[in-house]
């Protein structure tokens, strides 16, 4: 289980909430994440920015290395699938999607 970072039930200050999203629908992609991630951290300063990753419960390996690349930082939210993989992307970025919906309305 993938588990993101959240604060206490506390609704979200809209101010304070990134305005950009960047989903990454991932499969099977273990070998690369943890460098993407770690290098579009490092590129991208700022907090106005939360990478949504979508990882498959049959492939616990790119999420734990997306983990790995992401170094406990908070924008990255890992959104952990129910189903096995591999699905469309499509598919993955709705997951996403209802995230990250999820958390605009403080429900982390």
């Amino acid at each position: 289980m993938f588990v993101a970072p959240t604060s206490a039930d506390k609704p979200v200050d809209s101010d304070k909430f990134p305005r950009q999203a960047v989903f990454v629908p991932a499969w099977d992609e273990a070998d690369v994440i943890a460098d993407m991630v770690g290098h579009c951290l490092h590129r991208w300063p700022g907090q106005d920015y939360r990478l949504y990753i979508g990882v498959y419960a049959n492939d616990p390996a790119t999420g734990f290395a997306a983990l790995r690349g992401a170094r406990g930082d908070r924008r990255v939210r890992m959104v952990p699938l129910g189903i096995t993989g591999p699905t469309s992307k499509a598919d993955c970025l709705n997951h996403i999607w209802h995230a990250m919906r999820s958390d605009e309305r403080g429900i982390m």
